[in-house]
C-alpha cells in the first residue's frame, strides 16, 4: 500500500533565497499552480527536501513533475519525482553469513527481532527453516548479508519494552492519572557465525 502511494509522490523543495515556508503556504501555492484542492493531494514536511506531496492519481503527479515548479508571491518551489534510491548510498555486501543467536526469548521469536539484534551489520535475508517453524528453538538461526564479517560481535543486548502501567494519584475521593510507568527487560544474546560463510562468486570461508 505504501509503495503504491509513493509511486504518486512528489518531492518539493523551497528554492531561491529559501525563506521559511509552512505547510499551509506550500499547499496553497500548489493548489493555485495546478488547479487542485485538498481532495486531490496531501502534503507534509519531509527531510532532506522540504515537503512530500502524495497525489491521489498518477496523472497529477506526472503533471507536477513535468512542470517542475510552482511559484507564490514570496517563494518558489521545485518539484521532482520521489525515488527510493534518492537518499541511499550503494553498498556491496560481499558475504552471506549463517548466524546463530542464542538467548532470543520465545515471545520475541521473529525475523524482526533478529534484524534489531544485528542492526548496523547488514540485513537479515531469511530464517533457518527450523527456526521459522519453531521446530528448534535452542537458538535463532538466520542468514545475514554483510560486508563486516570481522565486526560481528559475540554478544549484544536486546531490550524489549514492557506494557505500560498507569500511575494513579488520589485525592478528595477522586483518582487522576499522574503519569506513565514504563519499564523494559533486557536479554543477553550470544552471537555465533556458523561454518561455510558464502562470498559472492561462489567461494566460502571457514
Amino acid at each position: 500500500m505504501l509503495e503504491a502511494e509513493l509511486a504518486r509522490a512528489v518531492l518539493v523543495t523551497v528554492i531561491g533565497t529559501r525563506p521559511e515556508v509552512d505547510v499551509g503556504s506550500a499547499a496553497r501555492a500548489l493548489h493555485s499552480a495546478f488547479g487542485v484542492g485538498p481532495a486531490e493531494m496531501s502534503i507534509r514536511r519531509f527531510f532532506p527536501e522540504d515537503f512530500l506531496v502524495l497525489c491521489h492519481d498518477g496523472a497529477l503527479r506526472d503533471r507536477m513533475v513535468r512542470v517542475g515548479r510552482a511559484d507564490a508571491s514570496w517563494f518558489e518551489l521545485s518539484l521532482r519525482p520521489w525515488l527510493w534510491q534518492a537518499q541511499a548510498t550503494a553498498a556491496s555486501l560481499t558475504y552471506l553469513v549463517p548466524v546463530s543467536l542464542r538467548g532470543v526469548p520465545a515471545h520475541a521469536w521473529s525475523q524482526r527481532t533478529s534484524s534489531v539484534i544485528l542492526r548496523g551489520l547488514g540485513y537479515v535475508m531469511g530464517m533457518d527453516e527450523d527456526t521459522a517453524s519453531r521446530a528448534d528453538m535452542a537458538d535463532f538461526r538466520v542468514w545475514l548479508r554483510t560486508d563486516r564479517l570481522r565486526q560481528i560481535p559475540r554478544r549484544r543486548i536486546l531490550f524489549i519494552d514492557e506494557p505500560r502501567r498507569t500511575l494513579w494519584s488520589g485525592g478528595g475521593g477522586r483518582r487522576s492519572t499522574a503519569g506513565w510507568c514504563s519499564t523494559a527487560l533486557w536479554y543477553p544474546i550470544d552471537i555465533t557465525v556458523l561454518v561455510d560463510v558464502i562470498e559472492d562468486g561462489g567461494m566460502s570461508e571457514d
